[in-house]
């Protein structure tokens, strides 16, 4: 029932769930509007559906439908079909008449659309006065988790590119209903954790000038993002002057909750024994979070760790002989020191 009820098998791509974490941490969505049952993301707290699928809407309280007016209050989040028409209706336009009509209405309603315009709808829909545009995504530039990866297939590669239209990121808001029901939107800091994330997310051929300059987003964030360096708290080799072995709230907590409790990579390494870091040994997870945060097209997520540990290894070692060498060298000056010598004599014979 969760494949007839999917439609298309091409309107089963869905959004990176790393992108989700950045709208759902910065600007607080908690209702998926478009859920589908093979793909829908669990730090959603509510979920709706254009067709009915029965075991779950008594089992998983999912609604029906995601285009009705009630749907269009609260902090939500859409990504609709990109399908033309459902119902007799055009789901896309539809989806942001909606939008439009909830800001007009005094129940407080922000809501965050992920979807794809022409330049001149685009333009159209930013004349009314409770939209922000909040990112502009080129062509080929945004990767999608593919249909055939919820059928247990292998994962494909690729990007939304469509000649006549761009994927945006939109926000509606009746603004003056906003502040006190919702979390307090940093447009700085959105923008600033979207450009991190492009940059690690998009394919390198669009790390460049002229496409970053088209996704609205300032070229001052990339460029801190290239600049920037891991957390604090992830710097193994460093020591942590601060006890997080209570907090909930770290870098990379967001990742660690994909894992449900079972593995927590991020958790792991800020609460690892320095000590040992420096002797090439690292916690069981560790590898979990090599597959997050490296990007070598060189070698293994194995080979990574096993070269981290030897680097490790390798950087003690210098170091303790460096020490040897300095302390050894020390100690035969002062033997070899006349002045060191008769002081010495001298004292004694006090």
């Amino acid at each position: 029932q969760a494949r007839e009820t999917s439609g298309s098998p091409s309107l089963c791509w869905a959004t990176l769930r790393t992108l989700l974490d950045v709208l759902i941490d910065e600007i607080g969505c908690d209702t998926e509007l478009f859920s589908n049952i093979l793909n829908t993301y669990f730090r959603f707290r509510a979920r709706r559906m254009l067709q009915a699928n029965e075991p779950f809407a008594v089992n998983a309280a999912i609604s029906v439908d995601g285009l009705h007016k009630s749907a269009y209050q609260g902090n939500t989040f859409g990504n609709p079909p990109f399908d033309g028409r459902v119902k007799g209706k055009n789901t896309i336009t539809e989806t942001l008449d909606q939008a439009e009509a909830a800001c007009e209405r005094p129940t407080p309603f922000r809501g965050t659309f992920l979807l794809p315009l022409s330049k001149q709808a685009l333009s159209q829909r930013l004349e009314y006065e409770h939209v922000t545009l909040i990112m502009r995504f080129p062509n080929d530039s945004l990767p999608f988790i593919p249909n055939d990866y919820w059928f247990d297939k292998k994962m494909t590669t690729g990007c939304y590119n469509q000649k006549n239209t761009n994927l945006v990121i939109l926000l509606y808001q009746n603004s003056k209903h906003t502040d006190s029901a919702f979390p307090v939107l940093n447009m700085d800091n959105l923008h600033r954790k979207l450009a991190r994330w492009f940059i690690c997310e998009t394919p390198p051929r669009n790390h460049n000038a002229n496409i970053l300059s088209q996704t609205q987003i300032p070229l001052s964030h990339y460029e801190a993002a290239w600049a920037e360096t891991f957390p604090e708290e992830w710097k193994f080799w460093k020591p942590l002057h601060t006890d997080m072995t209570a907090l909930s709230d770290y870098p990379g907590a967001a990742i660690d909750l994909l894992g449900a409790g079972a593995s927590e990579p991020f958790k792991d390494v800020i609460n690892w024994d320095r000590r040992a870091a420096h002797m090439g040994i690292f916690p069981p997870t560790f590898r979990h979070l090599i597959e997050v945060v490296s990007s070598s097209q060189e070698f293994s997520n194995a080979q990574v760790v096993k070269n981290i540990s030897h680097l490790m290894r390798a950087h003690t070692y210098a170091l303790f002989r460096r020490y040897w060498h300095i302390d050894r060298a020390s100690l035969i000056e002062e033997q070899e020191d006349p002045d060191t010598n008769d002081s010495g004599a001298t004292d004694a014979s006090h």
